[in-house]
């Protein structure tokens, strides 16, 4: 900075950021995570600060010492994916920390930017009710994903809400092919006509699944995605999905983290919004 004959504002020393990929979601990070790197780059670009990639395994913060990965790198502020019981307090013993996608936490200390599930959630029901669904399902991955827990309470929220029916079935877990045959067991008339999957990798994998058992998407019944990640494109058919800004998400948690190492911002909640993108995966009810 004095090398520019100009200081770094407030409480920057390396006019340098780093994200944290936490090794507990590493299978993933690329294809998920793209457009909120983006993001991320694009603004620390526009404030004029670096930006160091690093991956952090839980081992390495057992017991809560500094994490060696971390601590190789110099940094003011650091950028961290959310995962639930994550001993978060030992990274920010390193520098201020900002909590990026995942769900917020109402009783965290720590800034957080996450997407808006509620929002999302209530277009794709409006969206399935405006084609004449009434008997709709939500399909979880799991429930133990803080953001798939929030995505069914805001189904179940919106079905009280409009009086639909509607049930959220047991997670799917990585056999979609399961929950396929159980429904083309059913009879039709017990059978819901939408199924609102918490992501789009487990919906295009029941989309496929339900093809192989003989179901006919959209025809039988309409699926949909959540987050809009681009493989929903491709998919057969393609996959009508809630696409959350990511890139907007990137941006603002680092526009976020620059005002905490500022000292600008406390205890911070950012809920980040989207639209709906339709495609061929939904349809009006069968008669």
């Amino acid at each position: 900075a004095l090398a520019r004959k100009r200081f770094a504002p407030t409480g920057f020393t390396h006019r340098a950021i780093a994200v944290a990929l936490l090794a507990a979601q590493e299978t993933t990070l690329a294809r998920l995570w793209d457009e909120t790197y983006e993001g991320v780059l694009h603004a620390a670009h526009d404030q004029e600060l670096g930006v160091s990639l690093c991956l952090v395994r839980r081992e390495d913060i057992a017991g809560n010492p500094l994490p060696p990965a971390l601590m190789r790198i110099p940094c003011d502020g650091i950028l961290v994916n959310q995962i639930p019981d994550f001993p978060y307090a030992a990274l920010a013993r390193l520098a201020p920390i900002v909590l990026l996608g995942g769900c917020p936490e109402p009783d965290s200390p720590f800034p957080q930017v996450a997407a808006d599930n509620d929002m999302g959630i209530a277009g794709l029901v409006a969206h399935l009710a405006a084609l004449g669904h009434r008997r709709l399902a939500f399909l979880p991955s799991d429930l133990s994903t803080p953001s798939f827990a929030r995505r069914a309470a805001a189904f179940e929220t919106e079905m009280r809400k409009r009086a639909l029916y509607g049930v959220v079935a047991e997670p799917l877990g990585d056999h979609p092919e399961r929950y396929a045959a159980a429904f083309a067991a059913r009879p039709h008339a017990e059978r819901p006509t939408a199924l609102l999957v918490s992501s789009d990798g487990p919906a295009v994998d029941l989309l496929h699944a339900l093809l192989a058992a003989g179901i006919r998407v959209p025809e039988e019944v309409s699926v949909t995605g959540f987050d809009g990640r681009t493989w929903g494109q491709s998919s057969v058919p393609p996959l009508t999905s809630w696409h959350v800004d990511w890139l907007e998400l990137g941006r603002q948690g680092v526009r976020l983290l620059a005002d905490t190492v500022a000292g600008h911002a406390g205890s911070t909640r950012m809920l980040i919004g989207g639209s709906l993108q339709v495609r061929a995966s939904t349809g009006a009810p069968p008669s």
